[in-house]
């Protein structure tokens, strides 16, 4: 499959991204760029609330209910506002709530900057993948897939629902379902294979949303900078661990959404907070409540697919609003206005730090260990090299010099504080020996150092911006003048104008160097389909693609999921009896695990055969994986030990087979 023939495909996925979040966004007063910039996580929020509603009203979660509710909800909020503004503003003509850019060129160069950094971003993640229809060859990619095939054969996508895939009737949980209800409104209307409809909605995600969130937020810091603009479009594509480290370890689909979610959130946050402006236009009267919705709206986003960034959001915050606090208490010298903000700021820090460590609880049993100490720790989060990966040497020349540009600016600490927060996670998570104060501390992100790193290298970004920008002004204020004195006056504008270019260029090719190549390897390897793939191999595919001719509907199939063979449900759309490596469904399970092979001479085995309607078995081989870098290893047969020598156990008869891999029948229960 090529990436020319899901062109269609794509377009329809962006559009699903952008259109819903654009009206909604637009009729609460939105316009130009910050219109552009929020609407994909406007659109996501939608999605995430709209599948949690939905079955309370008794609306199926497909293409057409969603449309129509988003539409209708636009309109309201429209007409409410307007009627609101008229009440406040009887004798106001109408207008909108925000107004045209004040410097002319700059919707183009902004543009321009989402595009090289689109453009190469795409290019990475088209080498990556390789083909459109790639299933990426980690742990929990058959999930992921699996509750997208879950929501549209059950038309409920609602994160209060979705665990039912896992666990037994009756006892559902919360699970952040964004990202899972977008993809499967993107193959509901595309009409594409599931891995086909992930991996175009992360392509739109990566290559369009995330860099544009970039320029959001630089155009908060730094309002009035064109060199801000292009460098945050060329170093959004610069940064390995994200986007492209998200989509190849875990795989963490929902971590990647949110993530690139974020530096929305930050821009709208400082502008809500008054310590910065958008910059490319003024916000009319309605700008606290349009920022107070927009933002509400992002962490919404969010928090349905991943809620662990939005206490990341809250903790990157936290810098600016001591900055606040402490202004507060400089200029108001009354005792009572001090002891008031003082309580406060420090209850409120008090239950976040609370929540913060209670919401943390989910990764105290994570696996994930320190590996490096505190010097190994400073290394890699000033140098982009973590775990052994090549030094991202232009990134981190750029961000020290940001860093250092911010020490000698105390008006600007707080950003480097916010950057601060940050590296401390990761740094805690990599280095710091206590396993209890690790689950303290970074529980929330399961202890997980390549989690941490690429929050860090989306919180270090404006920094490497910030110091792109200060090199800039120093050539040319430094350089560049000796060199155009040595000119004729005719030719300084042409030189100024090569020197811009060549400037860019040089800084787009640098900035895609041997770490940057890394990451592009890492990627094809996680997403790689060969004879020995680590979880689907093509043998294992090419089964998995025809078992609908194979197996009725009604049957489910047996398999050990750490070999690959829960797939089967994302791929065939025939029911597994394990979904995933982790799941609970119901107690008969394990028996039928761990004794399938046993059936003849075991009548506890066929009784939950039958009651299970297990009628099929896969056999993708044993648990071939080994531990990573990290360490950690994971057992992948204990629980499936029923599963293995089916053949010589009699209970089974062929049904059918691509090379290695074997359909089995289950004979052995009439």
């Amino acid at each position: 499959m090529s990436w020319l023939s899901v062109l269609p495909a794509f377009v329809v996925i962006v559009g699903l991204l952008y259109l819903p979040g654009a009206a909604l966004a637009a009729a609460v007063g939105a316009r130009r760029f910050l219109l552009v910039a929020v609407a994909p996580a406007v659109s996501i929020a939608a999605f995430g609330a709209a599948a949690i509603l939905f079955p309370f009203l008794g609306l199926p979660w497909a293409a057409l209910p969603v449309a129509v509710a988003i539409a209708a909800t636009a309109a309201v909020i429209f007409l409410l506002r307007r009627v609101l503004h008229r009440r406040s503003h009887p004798r106001a003509p109408a207008r909108t709530d925000a107004e045209p850019e004040a410097a002319s060129g700059t919707t183009w160069l902004i543009a321009g900057a989402v595009a090289i950094g689109g453009l190469l971003i795409a290019l990475q993640l088209g080498v990556g993948l390789g083909q459109p229809d790639r299933i990426s060859q980690t742990l929990d990619a058959a999930f992921h897939l699996n509750v997208v095939r879950y929501i549209l054969e059950h038309g409920d996508g609602s994160s209060l629902h979705i665990t039912d895939l896992v666990l037994p009737a009756g006892r559902s949980s919360f699970y952040p379902a964004a990202w899972h209800d977008f993809v499967a409104l993107g193959a509901d209307l595309t009409g594409v294979t599931i891995p086909v409809a992930a991996n175009l909605g992360n392509l739109a995600v990566a290559a369009l949303v995330w860099p544009a969130a970039c320029i959001l937020l630089v155009r908060v810091l730094l309002p009035a900078s064109r060199v801000a603009i292009v460098g945050a479009g060329v170093l959004s594509a610069a940064l390995p661990a994200f986007p492209l480290g998200m989509l190849s370890y875990g795989v963490l689909y929902p971590y990647f959404l949110a993530l690139a979610l974020m530096p929305i959130a930050l821009a709208l946050g400082f502008m809500l907070f008054g310590r910065a402006r958008l910059g490319v236009g003024r916000l009319g009267s309605g700008r606290l409540g349009l920022l107070i919705v927009l933002l509400g709206a992002v962490l919404t986003a969010m928090g349905l697919a991943q809620p662990a960034i939005v206490f990341a959001w809250f903790a990157c915050t936290i810098p600016l609003l001591l900055v606040l606090y402490l202004r507060y208490v400089r200029r108001h010298s009354e005792p009572s206005k001090r002891i008031l903000a003082s309580v406060v700021v420090g209850g409120a820090l008090l239950a976040f730090a609370g929540a913060w460590i209670w919401v943390g609880r989910v990764g105290q049993n994570s696996p994930w260990p320190d590996y490096t100490n505190a010097v190994g720790a400073v290394f890699e989060t000033l140098s982009y090299s973590f775990q052994g990966t090549p030094v991202a040497v232009v990134l981190s020349g750029l961000t020290i010099i940001g860093l250092v540009h911010l020490a000698r600016h105390p008006d600007r600490l707080w950003i480097l504080g916010m950057w601060a927060v940050a590296a401390f996670l990761f740094m805690t998570a990599a280095a710091l020996p206590s396993w209890r104060l690790r689950a303290y501390t970074v529980g929330l992100f399961y202890r997980d150092p390549p989690r941490l790193a690429s929050l860090l290298t989306v919180v270090a970004l404006p920094i490497a911006v910030l110091g792109l920008v200060a090199l800039w002004s120093f050539l040319h204020t430094r350089v560049w003048p000796r060199v155009t004195a040595r000119l004729q006056a005719r030719s300084h504008v042409s030189a100024a104008r090569a020197a811009v270019g060549l400037s860019l260029v040089l800084l787009v090719v640098a900035s895609q160097g041997a770490a940057m190549r890394d990451s592009v390897a890492s990627l094809a390897h996680a997403y790689a389909l060969t004879s020995d793939s680590a979880m689907v191999s093509t043998d294992e595919l090419a089964l998995l693609e025809r078992l609908d001719e194979s197996v009725p509907k009604g049957s489910v199939i047996v398999g050990n999921p750490w070999t690959g063979a829960s797939f089967a449900y994302a791929v065939s759309g025939r029911e597994v009896l394990n979904p995933t490596f982790n799941s609970r469904t119901d107690p008969r399970v394990p028996i039928v695990n761990a004794g399938l092979n046993e059936a003849l001479t075991d009548p506890a085995v066929c009784d939950a055969v039958r009651a299970l309607h297990a009628d099929y078995v896969l056999d993708f081989g044993e648990f071939s994986r080994k531990p990573g870098k990290s360490g950690v290893k994971l057992s992948g047969g204990a629980a499936y030990v029923g599963l293995l020598d089916l053949k010589a156990s009699g209970v089974v008869t062929p049904a059918d087979s691509e090379g290695a891999a074997v359909l089995y029948r289950i004979t052995a229960c009439g």
